[in-house]
């Protein structure tokens, strides 16, 4: 039984490392992705939460520790001010006076 059990596991292998499977499998999720898209465009709160919870869970799973994980969200909030500093400076530039 363990041995057809593996045999089954190798021919399923194959089938997914087929050229066929693959493209199926990458049109299958395009599809499920542009619905699911379309629904967080939606709600953008929505969609920063779960972009959020992905780079939490990527970060977790690579390895990175906490303070590491911490690290490089500090880094993004700093990022994210620095670009609103630039942008509230460019708003407060006076605007020439026509003539």
């Amino acid at each position: 039984m363990l041995v057809g059990k593996s045999m089954q596991v190798v021919q399923l292998q194959n089938v997914l490392s087929s050229r066929f499977a693959q493209m199926a499998l990458v049109r299958e999720a395009r599809a499920n992705l542009g619905v699911a898209l379309e629904k967080a465009v939606e709600n953008p709160d929505q969609l920063a939460r779960i972009l959020a919870k992905s780079f939490f869970r990527e970060m977790t799973n690579t390895g990175f520790s906490t303070s590491q994980i911490i690290q490089a969200s500090s880094e993004i909030i700093t990022q994210l001010s620095s670009s609103l500093n630039r942008h509230s400076k460019r708003m407060e530039k006076p605007k020439p006076q026509p003539d």
